[in-house]
């Protein structure tokens, strides 16, 4: 949800914010409940670990079945639900270490907290927490709500979830991602626009996600998934469920399992796109690697150069391709002060000061700039050792193929770091095609130098030279188009 200073309240007078607790829209708890039901027909029983107003099991009510809500906090509920006051993960801990799992459900449905990992009741439980969830960490209050959902249901009980989905591409989920896969059978993995709770004054990146716990039958990539890539405003997600304008796909065509990858799940990539990353990777042959942390920015980095601060410093250059003037300027004396200072962290000195690439890291936007020999980078991702085939380089990264493969297929939250960079697919580009390319990035350098930015026929210049070499299907570049036409509510 991510850090605010003020209290957003809710009918009675709690701070979503702090609890994290935002009411499930009922077009999605419908439908939920309708695909669990439909996994397992026969059913009776369902148990929300956080069920709050009760809006997620509310179809269940009426269904008939018998409905247990368990929330740390007592809400006004609807009738019908027989409800349990309790810390759900204090009740799993106690499950776990008496033996008495699994519960005896056959549903669990969960519209979990949204905390981060800094909520005050991840620091008050840290090293419980840490130990009850060893294998999958204790990020968010959402994930171990997960993990131990999965956990505490017995075989052939359905589990849906509207989730963050941030899970579903950061390496620090990968332990999720393998309990998932590992225990259970995905049926449906929907993308939610992120104007879903805007209402209740949040923009969070959310899924659908229904699952089947596993008996001894392990999941087979066979398997198929209704997947949805995510629309840009509520009412298409309402119409889409309505309908059931659904992608079936296989498992396999779903989860990243190259060497350097960590399983992702990756939502409405086309298949000759996620071929793409059978393909040589771009720290295979590149660099690709971060630098300076000065731990004080203001004490350590200049606006503009003076007497003893003339060191071009590139930190990110954000939405700025090809060309970007420095972040700022360091002290001439940083690599003595990175000796003296226990937090002034230099990293790959080796590189410093070589020509390459510095790559944006925070925010949705992602590109590249040419950073010249002389400079220093910070903790974003930057090329190094790129000799002759900078250019190329330059231009590739800035293409909306590219875009797309960090956003769409490799990770959906802000943070892109070097790992992640390192791991975009290097085409197998022709010399011509290269050269074509460095053209092009040359000239968007020099035009964004001028007049701040290059103009449209480099970038679809570049965009038309690399779709190309890449062996696209028309339909897979309008794809591509339209999610890097709305990047920041498509990502």
């Amino acid at each position: 949800m991510g850090r605010h200073d003020k209290e957003v309240l809710d009918g009675s007078g709690l701070d979503r914010r702090r609890i994290g607790y935002y009411a499930t829209p009922d077009f999605v708890a419908s439908y939920v409940a309708e695909r669990l039901l439909s996994v397992n027909p026969s059913g009776h029983m369902v148990f929300d670990p956080c069920v709050g107003g009760g809006e997620m099991v509310a179809p269940f009510v009426e269904a008939g079945k018998t409905v247990v809500g368990m929330d740390i906090h007592d809400y006004q509920r609807l009738q019908g639900i027989e409800f349990v006051q309790e810390d759900f993960l204090r009740y799993f801990r106690r499950a776990r270490e008496s033996g008495s799992m699994p519960l005896p459900y056959d549903y669990f449905t969960a519209n979990p907290p949204y905390n981060c990992h800094e909520s005050d009741y991840i620091r008050q439980h840290k090293s419980t927490l840490t130990h009850l969830f060893s294998g999958v960490g204790v990020l968010n209050m959402y994930s171990m709500f997960l993990a131990a959902m999965i956990q505490l249901a017995k075989p052939g009980a359905a589990i849906g979830v509207i989730i963050n989905d941030s899970f579903l591409t950061s390496k620090l989920h990968r332990g999720l991602r393998e309990l998932v896969l590992k225990y259970c059978r995905l049926h449906d993995l929907i993308l939610c626009p992120t104007d879903l709770f805007r209402k209740q004054e949040a923009d969070v990146r959310t899924c659908i996600m229904v699952l089947e716990r596993l008996g001894r039958d392990a999941q087979t990539m066979d398997s198929m998934v209704r997947t949805q890539q995510r629309p840009s405003r509520t009412s298409e997600l309402r119409l889409q469920l309505d309908q059931g304008k659904m992608d079936t796909r296989p498992l396999r065509d779903l989860v990243l399992s190259g060497g350097s990858d960590q399983k992702e799940l990756v939502v409405g990539c086309p298949e000759t796109v996620m071929r793409l990353f059978s393909m040589p990777r771009l720290g295979d042959y590149y660099p690709c690697v971060t630098g300076i942390s000065t731990g004080c920015d203001a004490r350590f980095v200049s606006s503009e150069p003076q007497q003893g601060f003339s060191v071009p410093f590139y930190k990110n250059p954000g939405s700025r391709r090809f060309f970007s003037p420095p972040d700022g300027y360091l002290p001439n004396d940083f690599l003595e002060l990175s000796e003296q200072i226990p937090n002034f962290t230099v990293r790959n000195k080796r590189h410093l000061f070589s020509e390459g690439i510095a790559c944006s890291s925070m925010g949705v936007a992602f590109g590249a700039c040419y950073r010249p020999e002389g400079s220093v980078f910070g903790v974003n991702a930057n090329l190094a050792g790129c000799g002759p085939d900078l250019w190329w380089l330059l231009a590739y990264l800035n293409s909306s193929l590219v875009t797309y493969l960090v956003r769409g297929v490799l990770l959906r939250s802000n943070m892109i770091t070097s790992g992640y960079v390192s791991r975009i697919p290097l085409l197998p580009l022709t010399e011509q095609a290269k050269d074509q390319l460095s053209q092009l990035a040359v000239r968007g350098y020099r035009q964004a130098r001028k007049k701040g930015t290059a103009d449209t026929a480099v970038s679809g210049g570049i965009n038309a030279l690399v779709y190309r070499e890449a062996g696209l299907y028309q339909t897979d570049i309008d794809h591509i188009e339209r999610f890097c036409s709305d990047v920041v509510r498509r990502t």
